[in-house]
């Protein structure tokens, strides 16, 4: 009897880990959250026309929220926290950004371009380094990206920001994004 209670158990437990989870598994997005994170990215210019910074914020991160599968939406708010100077934080969502579209050349662009400006920026050489080699690796993958997608005018860009990272050893000196 302790057998076939312990049989059963143990095919329950096999059947169970052999079943996949629609829960657990990444959704595509419907035409409903993808329409719904685009009205949060139009709000979000909105706000920042109007100089509203904070709501522009929110506005975007709702976009993510709402579609967090589309890499434009951590584009656009990383972006915006570039512009306002947060390095760490746009380093933050353009990392976000890159899990989601590992193919996205202009995150890791920007990826690479926030890292440069902290590698100037930092106050010590241990500090420094570990920015450079974190740009050199996003400037890099974003130059393979746009080899690919052959697009030469990117291609440049990123090339340009590989090769100032690859030989610049001057800390303090800070890039035009």
């Amino acid at each position: 009897m302790r057998k076939y209670v312990l049989l059963t158990v143990l095919s329950i437990f096999v059947l169970a880990c052999g079943r996949t989870d629609q829960s657990q598994q990444p959704s595509e997005p419907t035409v409903d959250t993808a329409a719904q994170a685009k009205e949060f990215i139009n709000e979000g210019m909105e706000y920042l026309n109007q100089q509203d910074v904070v709501n522009a914020i929110g506005s975007f991160d709702n976009a993510i929220k709402a579609d967090p599968q589309n890499p434009e939406n951590y584009m656009v708010l990383g972006q915006v926290y570039l512009r306002l100077r947060n390095y760490d934080k746009a380093v933050d969502t353009f990392n976000a950004g890159t899990r989601v579209g590992p193919n996205y050349g202009e995150l890791f662009y920007f990826l690479g371009a926030a890292n440069a400006v902290r590698f100037h920026m930092a106050e010590n050489t241990q500090t420094a380094e570990f920015y450079k080699n974190e740009g050199i690796i996003a400037a890099k993958r974003s130059v393979e990206i746009f080899v690919q997608e052959q697009d030469e005018e990117k291609f440049k860009r990123a090339l340009a920001l590989l090769k100032s990272l690859e030989e610049d050893g001057d800390i303090g000196k800070t890039p035009q994004l």
